[in-house]
């Protein structure tokens, strides 16, 4: 919960900048602002992060359609989509994007240094090189992220299983944040007793 509303706080405060930048007056001509959402792929986890980001502003007075356009684009896990659908949401002056997953917000990094992009499922955003630094980010790339308590696990594990000797790790290649994780088991397995062996 802390985390979705860490998350929700950054896009309004974006959303917000955008609103009075469009002007304010009623002699002005009011453009909705955009909020583009890049999701990797269909998958329960990302599915959920989208509707709470589709509740969290409704709840807060951001209407799709009414005060606010969301541009929704899922990529299907096709790395063609990701990068025509980043240039989309260049392309119409989305106010703040969103990317949902690694490759998502890699790829909307790769095409706009510019506009705000906010992570949302991103476990290591170092390691994915989409920042420097997570507690000073800088740029224009800012979020929060959904690295698992490691240690803990592995501690609970140990309890459930008090017997187990052995941790089979699988994690996909292709993902910087399942990487990231892998190697964290791998390290701390054995702290726990644990050998850990790793496929990818």
């Amino acid at each position: 919960m802390k985390r979705m509303l860490g998350f929700m706080i950054i896009i309004f405060g974006f959303l917000g900048i955008a609103y009075f930048q469009s002007g304010t007056t009623a002699q002005q001509t009011q453009t909705k602002p955009t909020v583009g959402i890049l999701q990797l792929t269909t998958h329960p986890a990302l599915d959920a992060i989208h509707k709470g980001i589709i509740a969290g502003l409704k709840d807060k007075g951001y209407v799709a359609g009414k005060n606010i356009k969301i541009d929704f684009q899922n990529a299907e896990n096709d790395q063609s989509n990701l990068k025509s659908m980043s240039e989309r949401f260049t392309e119409e002056h989305a106010a703040a994007t969103v990317g949902i997953a690694t490759p998502a917000a890699q790829a909307l990094a790769n095409v706009n240094q510019k506009t705000p992009i906010i992570l949302g499922a991103i476990t290591d955003p170092v390691a994915a090189k989409l920042v420097k630094n997570v507690k000073k980010p800088g740029g224009n790339i800012t979020g929060v992220s959904d690295q698992a308590p490691i240690a803990a696990q592995l501690k609970l594990i140990r309890q459930i299983m008090p017997d187990a000797k052995t941790l089979g790790v699988i994690a996909t290649s292709s993902d910087d944040s399942a990487q990231t994780q892998a190697k964290m088991v791998a390290k701390l397995g054995p702290k726990e007793g644990f050998t850990v062996k790793r496929y990818a």
